[in-house]
């Protein structure tokens, strides 16, 4: 199982240094938290596991909205999961990398959210669509908790389960058996 603390990578404009707070953090409204619920609005049945299938692959609901499983992927490489619509349509993706950095993006359509921390802990950042927040100077250890955490498995012949886990976002994502 996999449980690291990761906090954003940036693709927005530069920001002020150490704009990155714990009151951020734990804030159900910032970038991250709110995409992290919309993606858990794709799945409307997630308080209950959905199905694994016989390949595999997917774990789907009882209404028909499924998730693609990672096979195959590794944490260096980075782990997708993408969640469809009951429609076959895209709905959400959640992505996990530990290569340069612990890194987790949740996306939904074109809102994308992004938590980053380098190896070396700093700093650590948030994307979000319109700004980048930053912290370098490790004043957040007091809101360790408040920190997003990535906890995926997804263990063939037995299931998956992906919790993205902080202060402000929904939790258990989704679990699969």
């Amino acid at each position: 199982m996999m449980r690291l603390a990761v906090a954003a990578i940036g693709l927005g404009a530069c920001s002020p240094a150490n704009d990155l707070t714990c009151e951020l953090l734990a804030n159900p409204s910032n970038c991250f938290a709110q995409t992290t619920a919309a993606v858990a609005a794709c799945m409307p049945m997630r308080a209950t596991p959905a199905t694994l299938s016989a390949d595999k692959m997917t774990c789907t609901f009882a209404d028909g909205v499924y998730v693609v499983l990672p096979i195959g992927q590794n944490e260096t490489q980075g782990i997708r999961y993408e969640i469809h619509s009951a429609d076959g349509s895209v709905c959400g993706r959640v992505a996990y990398a530990s290569n340069v950095s612990d890194l987790i993006q949740v996306s939904r359509g074109a809102e994308l959210a992004e938590w980053e921390t380098p190896y070396d802990n700093f700093p650590y950042r948030l994307t979000c669509p319109s700004h980048t927040y930053t912290n370098a100077n490790g004043g957040l250890a007091a809101c360790y908790a408040s920190m997003p955490q990535f906890i995926g498995t997804a263990v063939i012949g037995t299931g998956a389960s992906v919790t993205v886990v902080s202060a402000a976002t929904p939790s258990p994502l989704f679990t699969c058996q």
